[in-house]
């Protein structure tokens, strides 16, 4: 059985994200939403990066920096290339917009 999303062998996982998809970041999971596991400490850097690797590169060409979607942390807009050191928190609500929903 598959690891869940976050979680790996010998790694202390401590919190838990929920994460919303919306228009073709919704396709390229096949999910709505999902709850990633992260280690306590981690940023929104490192959490796209968890999505980028689990999902490959259409999601990583959706999050490049150039084409990055509108993240919503607790309902607060942050921009990727500014608010990529955001340390996440237990329960915290993250929602991707791609750009072209968003704008």
């Amino acid at each position: 059985m598959p690891l869940p999303l976050g979680e790996a062998k010998g790694v202390q996982i401590s919190m838990e994200i929920e994460s919303l998809y919306f228009g073709n970041l919704r396709e390229i999971t096949s999910l709505a939403q999902e709850t990633i596991l992260l280690k306590d400490g981690s940023k929104l850097i490192d959490l796209m990066g968890k999505f980028c690797e689990t999902y490959g590169n259409d999601f990583r060409l959706q999050s490049d920096f150039g084409n990055s979607p509108v993240v919503f942390i607790n309902s607060q807009p942050h921009e990727i290339p500014g608010g990529k050191e955001i340390i996440l928190k237990k329960g915290d609500r993250e929602v991707l917009l791609p750009i072209t929903m968003g704008g």
